[in-house]
């Protein structure tokens, strides 16, 4: 609902002050819609750059997201509040892993859809992206702040005409690089003493996390499954003999590149400060996991446990069929024969085969 005036944000601490108070349970509260509120919208600003939500969804024409491009995510440009569009429905709207239940259905991007989307973003995800957002750690009052932001962003082309295509960014010329002075040979790093081997218990608890916090959709662990958004991003998988072996990094996004050993420190930083180390090559999508000290441990437990000593590293699958998927199609290629041999037979009809 849209008010016809400012609210402030005193008005709104008393409202919802008055409302705990008089209503008769704690759903009231929820009731509560993001508003226009400017206090909102800049709190909502804040948490759009530190949740790091412009790495997927871009804002700005003239400022491209790189992970949203490889894994065809939502932009936020043009006029979008109260439109529909066509979204894929999961058959486990709880899990926060998209399975496909091959339903679709046409929703308006309003302020019910887009909270839930934040909370639950593979409950339905928008029809041709890559299911690669993981639900994002958030309180009410921040996913209504991020709400009331995201509608500020759709605008008109400021002549009353609605903008219905959301633009492509432009692209920057290409500036000739400047010649630098020769770099003296980075040193490679020397071994750091073997660490022992990851504690079982860890290894189990840390399993299940990587399942519970969906790193599998990014982060590729079996050469024969691929990971549905890690092959877009670029993601570093987890495979072959990789722990306490070297490995290039961009300090920050754009900055200098750093070899760096792949440790217990290096891996529990990443998963706290993703930003701060990117693997060279690999696009910076990720934000920071919310984990506890123990919880990362143990996540380092299980990814160690990963590597396998004198393994070669193999190469990331993009394009491979998941094996779930070969009994059906066997069974199809099949029956597709079977039927073009008994209609070959019986000389009544053609079977064409495509």
């Amino acid at each position: 609902m849209r008010t016809n005036s400012v609210i402030t944000s005193v008005q709104i601490a008393v409202g919802i002050w008055a409302v705990a108070l008089l209503a008769p349970s704690g759903k009231a509260a929820d009731e509560i819609p993001a508003g226009d509120d400017p206090s909102l919208i800049a709190q909502g600003k804040a948490l759009f750059q530190t949740k790091i939500c412009f790495t997927c969804h871009q804002s700005d024409p003239a400022v491209p997201a790189p992970a949203g491009e490889a894994l065809k995510a939502t932009k936020f440009i043009g006029d979008f509040w109260g439109k529909e569009r066509e979204v894929q429905i999961s058959s486990d709207p709880q899990s926060p892993v998209f399975t496909d239940s091959g339903k679709t259905e046409n929703v308006k991007l309003d302020e019910a859809y887009f909270m839930e989307s934040v909370e639950k973003p593979n409950a339905k995800i928008l029809k041709g992206s890559i299911p690669g957002m993981a639900p994002l750690p958030t309180t009410l009052e921040e996913r209504k702040a991020l709400a009331a932001y995201v509608k500020s962003l759709s605008k008109t082309d400021g002549s009353g005409t609605v903008v219905t295509e959301q633009p492509t960014p432009k692209e920057t010329p290409k500036e000739t690089p400047k010649e630098t002075p020769k770099e003296t040979p980075k040193e490679t790093p020397k071994e750091t003493p073997k660490e022992a081997a990851p504690d079982p218990v860890q290894v189990a608890k840390g399993k299940k996390l990587f399942q519970a916090k969906a790193c599998f959709t990014c982060h590729q662990i079996d050469p024969a499954v691929p990971s549905p958004a890690g092959g877009a991003l670029k993601a570093p998988g987890f495979m072959g003999d990789f722990w306490g072996k070297p490995r290039q990094v961009l300090m920050g996004v754009g900055g200098s590149e750093a070899t760096v050993t792949f440790d217990k420190a290096y891996f529990m930083e990443s998963v706290e400060k993703p930003m701060v180390m990117i693997a060279k090559g690999s696009l910076p999508g990720m934000a920071p996991l919310p984990t506890t000290l123990e919880e990362r441990e143990n996540l380092a437990a299980y990814v160690q446990s990963l590597s396998k000593e004198g393994a070669e590293q193999p190469a990331t699958t993009t394009s491979a069929v998941p094996k779930q998927y070969w009994p059906t199609i066997l069974i199809s290629i099949v029956v597709l024969l079977g039927l073009t041999w008994v209609g070959l037979k019986a000389g009544t009809k053609e079977v064409e085969v495509r």
